[in-house]
């Protein structure tokens, strides 16, 4: 179970935190996923996938890549926020993944790492938009980013890392400061 002793701390990741980002994204998509994804993926292929999918993304890291961790008290990661830099032309700051250990849920770290992240986006690129891409069956997510000031502005049907196809929604904020507002 996760520390809360203290408040969680934030720090930008680096490529030594990838094996631990990959754990928790393994966790929360097991968590978070059991109807959207197969259930033979989520037993057994994900661990690996999502390893190397994290080693991968920071070994060839681009410059618009920034990932921030949440750890507890013992310094066990959390939750983690990544972001992809004005990643598209239109649509801006991606944010490509926001995860929060299970056990650690409502304990405001979510919205402490979007907060982070609305900071980055005003130091790096403050008039892009931001939007970021939700799984349909995720209703709990999807009230959280309601309630961040996000508009879901359409749907489409996305493959996922096992094969399957799911729908997802599109959230996204029309500027860096309608974000920060959100987050705040």
């Amino acid at each position: 179970m996760p520390d809360f002793t203290t408040p969680p701390q934030l720090r930008v990741a680096t490529a030594a935190d990838a094996d631990a980002i990959a754990a928790l994204h393994t966790a929360s998509w097991r968590s978070a996923y059991r109807d959207a994804l197969s259930e033979a993926y989520l037993r057994g292929p994900i661990e690996q996938e999502r390893l190397v999918f994290w080693r991968d993304r920071y070994r060839h890291a681009g410059p618009g890549l920034w990932t921030v961790v949440a750890e507890d008290a013992k310094g066990s990661l959390v939750g983690f926020l990544c972001a992809l830099l004005d990643h598209d032309r239109d649509w801006g700051n991606y944010i490509h993944n926001l995860h929060v250990d299970p056990d650690a849920k409502q304990q405001g770290i979510g919205r402490m790492m979007m907060r982070a992240a609305a900071d980055h986006f005003v130091y790096a690129l403050p008039r892009r938009p931001v939007y970021l891409f939700v799984l349909q069956s995720n209703i709990a997510a999807q009230a959280f980013y309601n309630r961040l000031g996000g508009d879901p502005v359409e749907e489409l049907v996305a493959t996922q890392p096992d094969g399957t196809s799911a729908r997802a929604i599109r959230y996204a904020w029309p500027s860096v400061a309608a974000f920060a507002d959100g987050v705040a």
